[in-house]
């Protein structure tokens, strides 16, 4: 039987990338030419500025970034961007429903004790 290469790294680059595209994907909306969501030029600009954060993450070295099972994405040793003020990512406990991106003024219902 052959031997199985240790592909910890490459699995580390892996997840950051995939992370990163997703984000990308998720906040295409926030950034497109339409502006479907009526966001404000400074909206925009934070938006951007968020999403050229995680591709910068993405296409950056692997020096300081370890495996980590405890972490959010099971790797370590980067900063994680913040997102624009006012949004939040909402996802369902149960279902098949995707995550969303929401402002906070857009839910009936927000317990800021979850800050």
């Amino acid at each position: 039987m052959a031997e199985q290469a240790n592909n910890s790294l490459t699995d580390v680059k892996y997840k950051i990338i995939l992370r990163a595209r997703a984000e990308c994907e998720i906040s295409a909306f926030t950034v497109a030419p339409d502006n479907p969501a009526g966001l404000t030029a400074e909206e925009i600009t934070a938006w951007k500025a968020y999403r050229k954060a995680w591709n910068d993450i993405a296409k950056g070295s692997l020096e300081n970034i370890k495996i980590d099972a405890a972490a959010e994405m099971l790797v370590t040793g980067f900063d994680r961007p913040e997102m624009p003020a006012g949004w939040i990512t909402m996802t369902r406990a149960m279902g098949d429903l995707p995550p969303i991106l929401v402002q906070e003024s857009e839910l009936d219902l927000y317990d800021k004790s979850y800050d």
